[in-house]
């Protein structure tokens, strides 16, 4: 994938893929490959950005990686074989996710009080990840790219679908915590409810256990940092 023959000049691997080009190889060669990235800059290059762009300014909010946009458009618009578009989502995806967390590691839970990241789950799912991450190059590398766009449009239809039904129960949950905010409104001072998180309790009052995990867990975990950098 990305190479197609042994060529002359760049006519000769345009009439496979417009945007391949007569390039020098390592064993010194002229194969057809795939035009660097931005060079030349051409209208291609500049829809990718853009859309690029949108793409990862609604993803950052919705808590989201937009692999499903960024792949398809790789696809279809830069003319990337799957072994190679799919790659360059994740490096896109992972440089939205670095830039979305310098932002949230300062934040605060809404009704706790803890970080709005849990670091403890993070620690939990990232051996799984790394596992299926190393899979999923393998798998990449060996399998052929008509069977990677198949394995691609039925994940994307069926993460379509389990987002559709997403938003339609957070839609509903919006609704009802509206109402519910207007019915609160509309009662007297003294019977407005007025519940806190037990975290926000003194800390005195708990066992020294359970206050030893409470003072952490108010903290950031800088170690579960370094170590999701790290791997």
């Amino acid at each position: 994938e990305g190479v197609c023959s042994v060529c002359g000049n760049d006519d000769e691997c345009v009439v496979r893929n417009t945007k391949d080009q007569c390039q020098k190889s390592n064993d010194g060669h002229n194969t057809c490959k795939h035009k660097p990235l931005f060079h030349p800059f051409d209208h291609s290059d500049l829809a990718i950005s853009i859309i690029t762009l949108i793409t990862i300014i609604l993803a950052a909010p919705a808590g989201v990686g937009g692999g499903g946009i960024l792949v398809p458009m790789y696809l279809a618009i830069g003319k990337f074989s799957p072994h190679y578009g799919i790659p360059l989502s994740k490096a896109t995806i992972f440089g939205g996710a670095v830039t979305n967390n310098m932002f949230n590691v300062s934040r605060r839970h809404p009704e706790a009080n803890r970080p709005l990241i849990d670091y403890n789950a993070c620690m939990m799912l990232e051996p799984v990840l790394l596992l299926g991450t190393i899979l999923g190059v393998f798998f990449n590398a060996v399998a052929p790219g008509w069977l990677i766009t198949i394995l691609l449009v039925c994940t994307l239809t069926w993460t379509t679908w389990r987002t559709t039904i997403k938003a339609k129960q957070t839609y509903d949950k919006e609704v009802a915590a509206e109402a519910d905010a207007e019915r609160q409104s509309l009662l007297p001072a003294g019977s407005k409810s007025t519940l806190r998180h037990s975290s926000f309790l003194e800390a005195d009052s708990f066992p020294p256990e359970l206050r030893e995990i409470m003072v952490n867990e108010s903290k950031v975990n800088w170690t579960s940092i370094g170590v999701l950098c790290i791997s």
